[in-house]
Order: structure tokens, then C-alpha cells, then sequence
């Protein structure tokens, strides 16, 4: 091979060291950044939106269907009390609507009827034995309607039965002696009525009644002792033929807030024990044959409102002086008696 000539040679090596400082002008002429250049903020991210779930629809109840006999009873006492003219009987003998959604009734889960409320509704009849059926009845509310007859003994097998509510009705009769199996009765209310005859033991002295109205009735004879044994916080025997006397028992009787024995044949004296009836509001006993004198442990009864002795003829002695702890008295009264004295200050 020839060697190149060297004029050739240094063509080459010229031309390498151009391209050479070509590539590096080209490296340097890059800018740099300016030294207090602030970068671009990030953009901030935008969070996806978390979509509300639907809330989930409450499954509908299915309807409740009513126990074997439990319409049945209550065709009956439609029948008999004239149901067509009741001021309200909606849905009542209605063959697609549930007896348990008739007006006035209440059924529980499986079907039975538990509550009977039909007051001031325009009944008027006789009360039927078929009630009596009810298993489960536990409210029978049929006050102030135009209902007569007499009480069913057939009703002695409502052994959930609690409240009774037949005030101001034509009911007459006697309150059945059988009538002290109902042992949840909770509550009679029997005013206003011509009910009569004496108060059965059995009945008002079973120990859990709370309630009491036999106002204005015909009921006779002496209040049974084990009456005050009840957890008593209502009793009204006012404008009765009742006799004998107030027990000591009243004493006991720590949640009683209204007694009312007014124009009764209730005679003897207010027993001193009657300062245990702490939580006492209304005290009527208004022309009822007591006698002695006031007890000065009334002063001790401070949460007594109304104050009635008016023409208890046969009352005597003076005004105690403990009168004055009674500092919520709205009213009272003795008229007629013969108590002396001025009541005394604040």
C-alpha cells in the first residue's frame, strides 16, 4: 500500500479537529437555566367525586291477619250496639279490609286483638258475651256511649285485660264476684253508671289496681280493707251510697294523688296515717258523716292542692296550727263544720 502524502494527511487531521470543536460549541451553547427561576407549580389534583349510594328501601310489612274468632267477636259487637249508626265505624264489616285495621281496634304481631277504643262514638246496645273471647284484650275503652245491660260474667276469661273504661254509660247491674280472676286489671272506671251492689273483695282487693271511679254510681256497703293494699294513685267513690269507714291503711298508699269520698255515708275519723299519703293533690271528702277533729298531721301533706271538709256536720275542734305548712293550698274548705279558729299565715 502508499502512504498518504502528507498534505493529505494534515487535511485529515484538520478536518477531524474542526468537527471536533463543532460538537463541543454545540454542547456549550445549551443555555442554562437563570439561577433563581422558580419552577411551575403542579396542578393540584381534582378528587374524584365518591357517588352517595341509594339508600335501601325498607321492606313494606306484610299485613297482619287476624287470629281464628278474632272478627267474629267484633262482627258481634257491631250487631248489638248498632254499629251502622256509630259516629265513626270505617272499615267495620268491611270484607277486604282486615278487621285489625277497623276503626278503633288493635291487633298485636300474630293477629290478636289487644285494644278495643270506641269512646264517645255513638254505641248503643248491649255489651255482648263474645268479647269475652278476646284471649288477648288488654284495653277495652267504650266510655261515654249509650251502652245498657249489664256487665257479662263471660268476660272473666280476658285474662290479659288491664284497663276497664266504661264510665258514662247505661250499664246497671253488679259487678260479678267472677271478675277477680282478671288479675292484670290495672284500671275501672266505672263513674257515672248505674252500677250497684256491693264492691266484691275479689274484684277490688286482688292487689294491683291503680285506678279507681265508681263516682256516682249505686254501689253500697263498706270499702273492703284489702282495697287500700292496692298500689293505689286514684280513687273516686264520691255521691255513693258507701258506708263505713277510712282505714288506717291509707297511710300506706305512698303514690295516691286524688281521693274523693264526697256526700258519702263514710263516717268515723280521718286517721292520723293519712300523713303517709305524702304525694296526696286533691282531698274531697265534702259532706261525708266524719267526725272528730282535724288531724294536725295534714300540715305534713304538703303537696295538697284542694282541701275539701265543707259540711262534714260532725267535724269539730280547732284549726291546726300545722295548717300553715300547706303552702300550695289553692282552696279549702269547711263550711258548715264545726271548726273554729282563723287559718293560720304563711
Amino acid at each position: 500500500l502508499e502512504r498518504p502524502h502528507s498534505h493529505e494527511m494534515r487535511y485529515l487531521c484538520v478536518l477531524v479537529a474542526t468537527l471536533a470543536g463543532a460538537s463541543a460549541q454545540t454542547t456549550a451553547a445549551a443555555p442554562a437555566a437563570p439561577p433563581d427561576a422558580v419552577a411551575a407549580p403542579k396542578p393540584t389534583p381534582v378528587p374524584t367525586p365518591v357517588p352517595t349510594p341509594e339508600p335501601t328501601p325498607e321492606p313494606t310489612p306484610a299485613p297482619i291477619v287476624p287470629a281464628r274468632g278474632q272478627c267474629e267477636a267484633l262482627q258481634t259487637l257491631f250487631e248489638k250496639t248498632r254499629g251502622a249508626s256509630w259516629q265513626n265505624n270505617t272499615g267495620w264489616m268491611t270484607t277486604h279490609v282486615s278487621c285489625c285495621k277497623w276503626h278503633g281496634i288493635t291487633c298485636d304481631a300474630e293477629g290478636f286483638i289487644t285494644k278495643i277504643e270506641l269512646p264517645f262514638n255513638k254505641l248503643a246496645g248491649v255489651l255482648p258475651d263474645d268479647i269475652g273471647g278476646l284471649a288477648r284484650l288488654e284495653n277495652l275503652q267504650l266510655d261515654h256511649n249509650s251502652i245498657s245491660g249489664t256487665l257479662p260474667r263471660a268476660w272473666d276469661s280476658l285474662a290479659a285485660l288491664e284497663y276497664v273504661f266504661l264510665g258514662g254509660t247505661f250499664i246497671s247491674g253488679t259487678i260479678p264476684p267472677e271478675y277477680g280472676s282478671l288479675k292484670r286489671m290495672v284500671n275501672w272506671d266505672l263513674g257515672v253508671t248505674s252500677i250497684s251492689g256491693t264492691l266484691p273483695e275479689s274484684v277490688i282487693g286482688k292487689g294491683g289496681l291503680h285506678y279507681v271511679n265508681l263516682a256516682l254510681t249505686q254501689v253500697s256497703g263498706t270499702i273492703p280493707h284489702k282495697f287500700f293494699q292496692n298500689p293505689l294513685d286514684y280513687v273516686n267513690f264520691g255521691r255513693t251510697s258507701l258506708s263505713g269507714t277510712i282505714s288506717d291503711a291509707i297511710g300506706k298508699l305512698d303514690q295516691l294523688d286524688h281521693f274523693y269520698m264526697e256526700h258519702t255515708a263514710v263516717s268515723g275519723t280521718l286517721p292520723d296515717s293519712i300523713k303517709g299519703a305524702r304525694r296526696l293533690y286533691d282531698l274531697d271528702l265534702e259532706g261525708a258523716r266524719l267526725s272528730g277533729t282535724l288531724p294536725p298531721e295534714l300540715g305534713e301533706m304538703t303537696r295538697l292542692d284542694y282541701v275539701h271538709f265543707g259540711k262534714c256536720v260532725g267535724i269539730s275542734g280547732t284549726i291546726p296550727q300545722t295548717i300553715a305548712g300547706l303552702t300550695r293550698v289553692d282552696y279549702i274548705d269547711l263550711e258548715s263544720t264545726k271548726v273554729s279558729g282563723t287559718i293560720p299565715p304563711e
